[in-house]
């Protein structure tokens, strides 16, 4: 039998912008009194999508990632306190003990976990360009991201369920709060999204409207035509095509609406607050 042996591990994560503090996990460390190991997302990877809103904080992520790289290449860092220093925008999590025979496996197992194995495919690209990426650009270009419209939400179905679900969008429209979801990338989520997606449908306590936002052109998985007819069946939930000029001049419709309404960050916040009150 192998020998267990004791190991501590931080997690790397990414903060674009620090008055905002948004940020996402990039990467893993795992380490002993004398040596450790890590791995880090590519700097093309198409995670940074959902905060870098520009080219600008894209190369900005970028260059932040080779940093950081060359910084760990080295191995001549001792302290997470020294990590830290690396760069402003860049932070490592208090360190958690582990005890196993395989840290391989431990190793995938919390990347997985807390980064997600599929940013690590050696088969995506950032050349994939997700609704999400689409819906994005549009909210920037139409000045509503962050006054009318909100992004990276975290909601509970219902009050009565113990879990929360990962909305890429909300904006408020009276007292109703609406959320807009796209269809992920990995084909490996999709089951996970539907059945996510079908339960708020079902669940969502707030009479607010779903949107459900899916690009054709690039994102094909050959089920979500039929689970995004399924779950538009429901009279909350409507669905847009944005790899279709169709789609394109229906979302831009819906945009115009946004801008009508009496939506902001504060109302936002207050129902989304109200929804998640156990």
């Amino acid at each position: 039998m192998a020998k267990r042996e004791e190991y501590k591990y931080s997690i790397i994560s990414y903060n674009q912008n620090l008055l905002r503090n948004e940020s996402i996990n990039i990467g893993l460390l795992v380490f002993t009194d004398d040596s450790y190991r890590y791995q880090l997302l590519p700097p093309n990877s198409n995670k940074i999508n959902g905060l870098a809103y520009s080219q600008y904080f894209k190369d900005l992520f970028k260059e932040n990632i080779k940093v950081l790289e060359n910084s760990l290449s080295k191995h001549t860092i001792s302290s997470l306190k020294e990590l830290n220093e690396i760069s402003n925008q860049i932070h490592f999590s208090k360190s958690r003990k582990i005890i196993t025979s395989n840290i391989e496996n431990i190793m995938s197992v919390l990347l997985d976990e807390y980064i997600g194995n599929y940013y690590f495919d050696e088969h995506v690209t950032a050349n994939i360009v997700t609704a999400r990426d689409l819906a994005l650009k549009e909210f920037d270009n139409h000045k509503v991201l962050n006054n009318k419209v909100k992004r990276n939400i975290r909601i509970k179905p219902n009050k009565e369920l113990n879990m929360k679900i990962n909305i890429d969008f909300a904006y408020a429209n009276g007292n109703d709060l609406n959320l807009i979801n796209s269809v992920p990338a990995s084909e490996n989520s999709i089951d996970d999204w539907y059945t996510k997606m079908f339960l708020l449908s079902k669940k969502f306590d707030q009479s607010g409207n779903i949107l459900l936002l899916n690009n054709s052109s690039s994102v094909q998985v050959n089920e979500i035509s039929d689970m995004l007819k399924d779950l538009s069946s429901n009279e909350k939930v409507n669905a847009i095509d944005l790899g279709k000029s169709d789609g394109r001049k229906t979302f831009e419709k819906y945009i115009k609406k946004i801008k009508k309404s009496d939506s902001s960050e504060e109302k936002i916040d207050t129902l989304v607050a109200k929804s998640n009150i156990a």
